[in-house]
């Protein structure tokens, strides 16, 4: 389904990393991310990409049956499927529940003590898998009584 999904949305231009570094460090880890609309998360009890590799390569023999995580983008023409680790896992799930960074962050350490946020983020812009990073302070004019 992911596949198909982003095979099928709009082309859309993805956050630069020139604009990742427009944004104050100060306000980064309050920043809520917006990811791509042709990049998804699947979440598998069950080793998903070497699964979906068994079925389109020649030979693939799976030896681990582990649970899973995968990234679907679609970076060009063509749609991608890779392995994702427990940590950026876990990030990438909170961000596109709409925690702010640092929450995503916090929650991916919780699982991962070596989990690397600048890493984690640098590499997802560098796929294409973020469409933009939104400020908070909307959100909070929006619905503090006391914001002037």
């Amino acid at each position: 389904m992911c596949c198909l999904q982003a095979q099928g949305v709009a082309d859309q231009e993805p956050l630069s990393v020139a604009q990742l570094a427009a944004i104050p460090v100060e306000r980064l880890l309050d920043a809520r991310m917006e990811l791509h609309p042709a990049f998804g998360l699947i979440e598998w009890p069950y080793p998903i990409v070497a699964i979906r590799a068994a079925h389109t390569d020649d030979v693939v023999t799976i030896e681990d049956w582990s649970p899973q995580s995968a990234l679907v983008l679609r970076p060009d023409a063509e749609v991608v499927v890779r392995a994702c680790a427990a940590g950026p896992s876990v990030f990438i799930a909170a961000a596109a529940r709409g925690e702010t960074l640092r929450v995503a962050a916090e929650a991916a350490q919780a699982v991962d003590s070596e989990f690397d946020f600048g890493q984690a983020l640098v590499e997802l812009i560098g796929i294409g898998a973020v469409a933009a990073l939104a400020q908070n302070e909307e959100r909070k004019g929006a619905h503090d009584p006391n914001h002037p």
